[in-house]
């Protein structure tokens, strides 16, 4: 270079940037299709959305001044793909890119359930998308691009994802684009179908049954498991339950082998069974302070009834409190109150909690009535529990049984230690599964907050009422926890318009729904065999015929288009009516 020759200007590192970016993303399409297959049909438009986020970057990149620049690169470059590698240890371990939602979830107690993903084979996974950022780098830093056509090659890609088809399933979305996308409202704001019932379960008014008022001036007891699914439950193909002792339980009891949860999470999750109130969607744990008036504890003071609850996880866990303070327990205790033999991260072992329940009524006087609730954790993952159980602890599900079987034992301890300090017919027993939980039944499906399949929802729900005429009942019809306050009180002789002891008569057959938002939000209809799972967001409908297809197997949405119109204007009625639901 001859003396006083200008210095050439460094490159401008779009180019770099977008070749990192889009390695990175094709990474973590790469290992997210291991856990979930992508669709053949899918894969020519898979890359559209990454294309376009990646170019559009790059063009920010190139319009940048020179001297942001470089740590603008930096920034983008290392954020996007951090994100993506969160987002792909998200994958293995849910089924789902990391989302807004999650957030929530970033909390102390959670450093249990956590370690189990700390593995070399995770450390493999984001060691190999960091290599092809790397690799997608030192490409594009020999090439350069004009500026225009960034933001050309941006558009293009853009318009080719909003024509083609969408991702079937959240993991094969770009999760930069999926997260912001989740910070949106959601919700559709529907009037309520005409003719519709109400999103209170079987709100319409029914005849008075014999049973209504069996168990008056009993004192009630609602037991609300952790995690705990049907099939898991019910004894089924030869294989034991791994609850037993409810099982006896529901056989002197109202079992009702068809119930779901309303929203498979635990801690809004029990807006529905305590209130007798649907959750809303995408609302905040501070949102349910009008909600609290209807719960169990506020309707039965009236009545002479001292209220306590006893868990034995955390209240700060999720908001637990903002959901449990209005509605007014005497008596609220969790793992930091109680203490235990036992303590993880998430909570205290079980004996301490039921024992500190039988405590509290213990220091009732005889005629007192009580209201007690024991929200138990076994059967959360990690899936801890002492040592003894039957089930094999070398896999993720047989230590989930041994967790519920955990839960079981501790059922078991409760109700001995309630029938000695008061005679078994004093008491009127509820006890209700909080959400299912799954294994991989459908692609992507672990957890439970995160889809609607039957895996995540149906749960069990028994009534159980010594020496009344509720022993040996079934209820073979579908309900969900939104059944449980009106039944209780029915079963207690309280004024209500119907409940599980009633059939409606007249008009259309009531369906039951249930909602998600922790993904992509979710509704879901089911009416008699038909079952319909709806995202507003991607205009995607699934519809399934349990009675041919329990497993959910096979959607025949488009062999049924009439039917999938009206189910899905019932349901996001439904999401719509949940905003208006807090009095009766």
């Amino acid at each position: 270079m001859s003396e006083g020759a200008a210095t050439p200007a460094p490159p401008p590192r779009s180019a770099a940037a977008f070749g990192a970016l889009l390695a990175s993303m094709v990474a973590y399409k790469l290992l997210a299709a291991c856990v979930v297959p992508v669709p053949l049909a899918m894969l020519p438009w898979l890359p559209c959305g990454d294309v376009a986020l990646a170019a559009g970057l790059a063009w920010l990149v190139a319009i940048a001044p020179r001297a942001a620049r470089r740590w603008l690169v930096g920034m983008v470059v290392v954020g996007v793909t951090g994100w993506h590698a969160l987002a792909m240890l998200s994958v293995q371990a849910l089924g789902m890119p990391f989302l807004p939602s999650m957030l929530a979830g970033c909390d102390a107690a959670m450093q249990d359930s956590v370690a189990p993903y700390l593995t070399w084979a995770n450390g493999g996974r984001v060691a190999f998308l960091l290599a092809m950022a790397a690799i997608g780098w030192r490409v594009g830093r020999a090439r350069t691009l004009a500026r225009t056509w960034w933001l050309l090659a941006a558009v293009a890609a853009a318009l080719l994802a909003m024509v083609g088809p969408a991702p079937v399933h959240a993991c094969h979305r770009n999760p930069v684009l999926a997260f912001g996308r989740q910070l949106l409202p959601r919700a559709p704001l529907l009037p309520r179908v005409s003719g519709e019932p109400t999103v209170l379960a079987n709100a319409a008014a029914a005849p008075t049954d014999a049973r209504s008022g069996c168990a008056q001036g009993r004192s009630v007891v609602v037991v609300v498991l952790e995690s705990a699914a049907t099939r898991f439950v019910a004894s089924a193909a030869g294989q034991p339950s791994a609850m037993p002792f409810l099982r006896q339980l529901a056989a002197t009891g109202l079992d009702c082998p068809q119930a779901y949860a309303v929203y498979p999470e635990s801690i809004e999750g029990q807006v529905p069974i305590l209130c007798g109130l649907p959750p809303m969607p995408d609302a905040d744990p501070s949102d349910y302070a009008e909600h609290g008036r209807s719960a169990l504890p506020q309707r039965l003071r009236p009545h002479g009834y001292r209220s306590g609850l006893f868990h034995a996880g955390r209240f700060r866990f999720l908001g637990m409190q903002h959901v449990l303070d209005p509605m007014q327990f005497d008596e609220l205790a969790d793992a930091g109150t109680i203490g235990g033999e036992r303590e993880s991260s998430f909570g205290i072992d079980e004996e301490a909690t039921v024992d500190a329940l039988l405590a509290f009524v213990a220091r009732q006087p005889a005629t007192q009535r009580v209201l007690a609730c024991w929200l138990p954790i076994a059967g959360h993952h990690p899936y801890s529990s002492p040592p003894g159980g039957s089930f094999p602890s070398t896999t993720q599900l047989g230590c989930y049984q041994n967790a519920l079987q955990y839960a079981d034992r501790s059922l078991a301890r409760l109700w001995t230690g309630l029938c000695a300090l008061r005679p078994p017919e004093h008491w009127l027993l509820c006890i209700v599964g909080d959400h299912g939980q799954a294994f991989g039944e459908h692609d992507g499906n672990f957890g439970h907050s995160f889809e609607l399949y039957e895996e995540n929802l149906r749960v069990p729900l028994v009534f159980v009422a010594p020496g009344t005429t509720l022993g040996g009942a079934c209820i073979d019809t579908p309900c969900t926890h939104l059944d449980v306050v009106p039944t209780l009180l029915d079963l207690l002789g309280l004024p209500v318009d119907a409940s599980l002891l009633r059939q409606r008569t007249g008009g259309n057959p009531v369906a039951v729904h249930a909602f998600t938002d922790w993904g992509e939000l979710q509704v879901m209809r089911r009416e008699a065999d038909w079952k319909l799972i709806h995202e507003p967001a991607m205009g995607r409908d699934r519809l399934f015929d349990l009675a041919s297809d329990p497993q959910e197997a096979r959607d025949v949405a488009l062999q049924h288009a009439e039917r999938v119109v009206r189910m899905r204007q019932q349901s996001l009625a439904f999401l719509s009516a949940t905003r208006g639901s807090t009095r009766h």
